[in-house]
C-alpha cells in the first residue's frame, strides 16, 4: 500500500514538473519573441521618424457591421496572399463578391446600390473612391450634398500591405523575366525602366480629408527633386484615407495588430501563402552584391516617396504594436504556433499553388475552384476554418 501510495504521489510530482518546464519554456519564448520585435523597432530611426509630428497608432474599429470591404492588391506585395485575406474576412461577415469570374480591373466600378461586397483583385485605388465615400442616394432616396457625400462610409473597411521599395523591385523583376537569364546590368536596368513610387501610386486617390499639403513653388514629387515637406504631408494624408495598411516583411505582425484593432476572429487572419513554390528551373536566384549595392543605393534613393510611404506604414505599426503591449505579444505568440500547427494540419506546404510550373492549367484551375477563394488566393480556406473552430478560447 505504502509503495502504491508512493508511486502515486511521484507521478503527480512528475506531472507537476513538466507543467513547470512547459511553464518556463512559454515564458521564454514570449520574452525573446518581445525582445526581438522590441530591438528591432529601437534599431533606429528613418527618414519619417525624423518629423516633429509623432506618428499615430492605427484607430479601432468593430467589422461585425461591415458592408463595403475594399483591398488595393499592390503587385508583388504579397497581394494574393492577403487578397486571400480579405475575402475570408468577408467571407466570415457573408459580404458577396467573395468569388465571381475574371473581369477587367480598369473597369470595376463601385456599384451604386446598397449592395455588402468585397474587391480583392487588382485595381488602383482612384477607382473606388466613390466605394468609399457615401454615394449619390441612401436607401432612402435622399440626396446627399456635396459635402455631405465626402465622409467616410462608417460601415467600409480599406486597407492593403506594402513591401520594402527594393525587395518589391526585385521580385517584380523576376517575375516578368523568369525564363531569362539573370545577368547583373540586366537586373539594373529593368529595374531602372520601373516606377520608383509605385506602391504610392497605386494607393493615392482616395484622400477624404482635405488636402492642406503646400508644395513648394518649382519642386515636383517624383523620383529626381523632392519637396520633403511636401511628400510628408502627402503620406499622411493618404494613410488617414486607409483603416490599416499592413508590412509584408512583418506579415504576422500585421495581421495580429489588425485582430486586435478590428475586433477580428483566428479563422480571420489564419492564411496560406499564394506563392510556395516547389524548386524548379525557374527558381530565382540569388542577387549579386553588385546588384544589391544598386538596390541600397541609386534605387532606394530614387525610390523616395515609397521610401518614406514605407516607413510612416512602419512607425504606425510601431506605434500600434506599442499601444497593446504585453496583450499584442501574448496574442502574437499564440498566432505563430496556432499557424504552425495549421499549416501542418491542412498540409498547407504542399498546397498546389496557381502559376506554379509544376501543373496543367487545367489542374490548377480545377484546385482552384474547390480550395479556393479565387485563383490562388485563400487556397485551402475551409480547412483553415474548421482548424481555428478548434480554438475558441483564443477568440475570447
Amino acid at each position: 500500500m505504502r509503495r502504491c501510495k508512493w508511486r502515486i504521489s511521484r507521478d503527480r510530482r512528475l506531472g507537476d514538473a513538466r507543467l513547470v518546464a512547459i511553464s518556463i519554456l512559454s515564458f521564454v519564448s514570449l520574452l525573446f519573441t518581445t525582445l526581438f520585435l522590441v530591438s528591432r523597432r529601437l534599431s533606429g530611426k528613418g527618414i519619417f521618424e525624423t518629423s516633429s509630428t509623432p506618428i499615430a497608432a492605427w484607430l479601432e474599429s468593430d467589422l461585425q457591421g461591415l458592408c463595403v470591404e475594399i483591398f488595393i492588391k499592390i503587385h508583388k506585395c504579397g497581394s494574393s496572399t492577403n487578397g486571400g485575406v480579405a475575402r475570408g474576412i468577408a467571407s466570415n461577415r457573408n459580404l458577396s463578391k467573395i468569388k465571381f469570374n475574371e473581369e477587367d480591373w480598369s473597369s470595376v466600378r463601385c456599384m451604386k446600390n446598397e449592395e455588402c461586397r468585397v474587391h480583392a483583385n487588382h485595381g488602383k485605388a482612384s477607382l473606388f473612391k466613390n466605394c468609399r465615400l457615401e454615394s449619390d442616394n441612401n436607401s432612402s432616396g435622399r440626396q446627399f450634398s456635396c459635402a455631405q457625400r465626402c465622409t467616410v462610409r462608417p460601415n467600409s473597411f480599406l486597407w492593403t500591405v506594402i513591401r520594402d521599395p527594393r525587395t518589391r523591385a526585385l521580385s517584380h523583376y523576376f517575375q516578368a523575366n523568369r525564363q531569362k537569364a539573370h545577368a547583373d546590368k540586366d537586373i539594373i536596368k529593368w529595374i531602372k525602366k520601373s516606377n520608383p513610387s509605385h506602391m504610392y501610386d497605386y494607393m493615392d486617390g482616395l484622400q477624404v480629408t482635405k488636402d492642406k499639403c503646400v508644395q513648394a513653388k518649382g519642386v515636383i514629387m517624383n523620383h529626381t527633386q523632392h519637396d520633403i515637406n511636401f511628400v510628408h504631408c502627402r503620406v499622411r494624408h493618404l494613410l488617414d484615407s486607409y483603416d490599416f495598411v499592413g508590412i509584408l516583411e512583418r506579415q504576422d505582425e500585421s495581421l495580429v495588430a489588425m485582430k486586435l484593432l478590428f475586433n477580428l476572429k483566428l479563422r480571420d487572419i489564419l492564411y496560406s501563402s499564394a506563392k510556395i513554390r516547389a524548386e524548379s528551373k525557374f527558381s530565382s536566384p540569388e542577387p549579386s552584391h553588385k546588384v544589391y549595392t544598386y538596390l541600397n543605393d541609386e534605387f532606394f534613393s530614387e525610390a523616395y516617396v515609397d521610401r518614406i510611404l514605407y516607413e510612416a506604414v512602419n512607425a504606425k505599426l510601431d506605434a500600434t504594436i506599442a499601444r497593446y503591449g504585453s496583450k499584442f505579444y501574448r496574442e502574437y505568440e499564440l498566432f505563430s504556433a496556432l499557424s504552425k500547427e495549421a499549416r501542418v494540419s491542412c498540409n498547407l506546404s504542399k498546397s498546389f499553388h496557381w502559376g506554379s510550373d509544376m501543373q496543367s492549367v487545367t489542374e490548377m484551375e480545377n484546385y482552384s475552384a474547390t480550395h479556393c477563394y479565387y485563383k490562388d488566393a485563400g487556397c485551402g480556406y475551409q480547412c483553415l476554418h474548421d482548424f481555428a473552430a478548434q480554438f475558441e478560447t483564443y477568440d475570447t
